[in-house]
């Protein structure tokens, strides 16, 4: 069969501008999945380019090959897809298909919601149970993915509460294995007797939103110590409206094609994020809106978290608890044992100085270790079950009980 192509690429003198249209087509067609966000958008780009291909007058005599190429890439995105769920969902992944997906939108779920404390931004909904990254995510009557919280509380039975993003809520893990849920056992472990690990992760929750969250829970619940989840250190701005607006909270949500949604293998296939920036500010934004459009902000003051941070050490001193700041570990570039080292000495020496513990998880990932071993799914970014148990095994070195 591929003798008699071969032959036929010849007779023609085509051999290398043909296959170059071929595969143009197949990029065109995976970067058209990778970057529409409109189903009938992918569908007319795809079916124009592929009627172009079909009707190319001297690509005739090579319609057989252009079906094979069509059918060895859709048939190796399907192979790949089936692989990928397999390999990190289990059957599970292949018999309920729609409850895995490496995209959601926060608003469509309905499991963020704005509040009425401007400083705070947004939280999560009370009540809730849906399905978020492949795992089930149900929120107490407070907003957050953990059993009921009381105010009143045990005194014998000492309290925690880990404030952060999606990371410390467990995005796309169950949340036994989070990192404050890992930790509540170990500590329970260790100490003998019940220790309680309040998870209040918020979903996509900006790093200048977190201080005055966990002042606020360090007011209502009274905990012997706090634990900041901190992933960013530099704040391009600190105006929780702006934030606010950046998420998209309080706007329409940006449309999201079936392919985003549930498409493990073209997340996979996926440019490096930056790449995928330049990509997409070339395009039109009306067909493909990658993001929404930029409004100017406010800029945070330079020394932002510093102040944030000897206010927080202020708060707890005063409400009599110690905090606990962990520096969550990006899971990318283990080979960079150098990477946000300035930043995160700068803010070690500003917690320190507030007497604010640092459980830095940098060096918890050497540089021979592959980080795909520690995302939930190729293409993202949370830490999955491997990496919270070495966030929790070295905050319970770090936590001294009272």
């Amino acid at each position: 069969m591929f003798n008699s192509l071969r032959q036929t690429f010849d007779e023609h003198g085509l051999t290398l501008l043909a296959p170059v249209l071929l595969l143009g087509w197949a990029g065109a067609v995976v970067a058209t999945l990778i970057l529409s966000r409109r189903d009938l958008q992918s569908m007319i780009v795809i079916g124009l380019v592929t009627a172009f291909i079909w009707a190319v007058p001297f690509m005739r005599p090579f319609r057989r090959a252009f079906a094979l190429v069509a059918m060895f890439l859709l048939g190796g995105i399907g192979a790949l897809e089936i692989g990928l769920r397999l390999s990190h969902f289990g059957a599970d992944g292949i018999a309920h298909f729609s409850h895995y997906g490496p995209f959601d939108d926060l608003k469509e779920l309905g499991i963020v919601r704005l509040l009425p404390n401007p400083t705070l931004g947004y939280g999560m909904t009370p009540n809730q149970r849906v399905r978020y990254m492949g795992q089930q995510l149900d929120t107490n009557s407070q907003g957050y993915r953990d059993h009921e919280f009381r105010a009143e509380r045990t005194l014998s039975v000492p309290r925690i509460v880990a404030v952060g993003s999606s990371i410390t809520l467990g995005g796309g893990v169950d949340l036994a294995d989070s990192y404050p849920k890992v930790l509540e056992r170990l500590l329970t472990k260790k100490r003998g007797a019940p220790v309680e690990v309040m998870n209040c992760g918020v979903l996509a929750y900006p790093t200048a939103m977190r201080f005055g969250l966990a002042a606020e829970l360090g007011r209502s619940y009274h905990p012997d110590i706090q634990i900041i989840e901190l992933a960013s250190f530099e704040i391009d701005t600190a105006d929780p409206q702006a934030l606010v607006a950046a998420i998209g909270i309080d706007q329409p949500s940006l449309p999201t094609s079936l392919v985003h949604r549930f498409s493990f293998a073209i997340t996979a296939l996926y440019p490096p994020a930056d790449a995928r920036q330049r990509i997409a500010s070339l395009l039109p934004a009306r067909f493909f809106p990658a993001k929404r459009p930029s409004q100017p902000v406010p800029p945070a003051p330079t020394d932002f978290l510093q102040q944030q941070l000897t206010s927080l050490g202020a708060a707890a001193r005063q409400e009599g608890y110690r905090v606990v700041l962990l520096f969550n570990r990006p899971m990318r570039n283990f080979s960079d044992v150098h990477l946000e080292e300035a930043g995160r000495a700068k803010i070690r020496s500003a917690a320190e100085k507030a007497g604010i513990t640092v459980v830095d998880t940098f060096p918890l990932f050497l540089p021979r270790e592959f980080s795909d071993d520690f995302i939930v799914f190729p293409g993202d970014l949370h830490p999955n079950a491997r990496a919270h148990a070495r966030y929790a095994d070295a905050l319970a070195r770090a936590i001294k009980l009272p």
